[in-house]
Parts: structure tokens; C-alpha cells; sequence
């Protein structure tokens, strides 16, 4: 079953948390949320483990799909060996594989970016 995954800080942002809710409802889509944090601070090593078991692996294939490469989501602080996972949401295929991944940056892009990115991939 194909489902969002959602990287973040804590809980999460509160608005994503009910855009993937609404998702869930109207495409049955479910989702997780990937806390990259311990006692509600940042954990550096809770970061790279989810980079090194779900991004690198298929960073090739991801960057062949997306026309770009993972690195685009380095931030300042990943110190040029991994990218900044958090605020960023990814499909996961029924292998439990990354097919897609997008950074949050406003609500409305990111509605129509996923609608368009299951239709193409033909999730809906």
C-alpha cells in the first residue's frame, strides 16, 4: 500500500499534520511521521539513519525520476555529507521505497504537487 511519509521536528507542523489527515480521507492514503528529534531537540543521528536507510540507496534512481539530485535538499548544517530531511514529505511504494519527494515550503504548491505526482505515478 502506497503511503506519505512525513519528515519532521517533534510532531510536526500542525497544518501538515491535517493536510495529511485530509489526504488520508480523500485518497486513503495513509501516512507516518518520522520524528527526527529526541526529547523535542534535533538528533543529528536520528537524521543521517533515516538519510543512509531511505534516501542514499535510491539516490540514483531518485535523481534518473526527479531530474534532480537529493543533494538539492542540503541545508547549510548537513555539512556536505547527507541533506536536511525535515519538512520534507515522500511517497513510499508498496517495497517501502521512496518513489518522490518534495520539501514543504507552501501549502497550496505542495496540495497540487502531490495530487499531480500520484496521478502520474497512477497511485489515484
Amino acid at each position: 500500500m502506497v503511503k506519505i511519509r512525513y519528515y519532521c521536528l517533534g510532531g510536526g507542523k500542525k497544518e501538515i499534520k491535517n493536510l495529511l489527515e485530509d489526504i488520508k480521507k480523500k485518497y486513503n492514503f495513509s501516512y507516518e511521521i518520522i520524528d527526527l528529534s529526541t526529547n523535542g531537540q534535533y538528533d543529528n543521528l536520528k537524521e543521517k539513519e533515516a538519510y543512509e536507510k531511505d534516501f542514499k540507496p535510491i539516490a540514483r534512481i531518485l535523481k534518473k525520476k526527479l531530474g534532480r539530485p537529493i543533494t538539492k535538499l542540503r541545508s547549510n548544517k548537513a555539512r556536505g555529507y547527507y541533506i536536511s530531511l525535515p519538512g520534507t514529505l515522500a511517497i513510499i511504494d508498496e517495497n517501502n521505497k521512496i518513489r518522490w519527494y518534495i520539501t514543504i515550503d507552501k501549502k497550496e504548491e505542495l496540495i497540487k504537487e502531490l495530487q499531480n505526482k500520484c496521478k502520474e505515478l497512477k497511485l489515484l
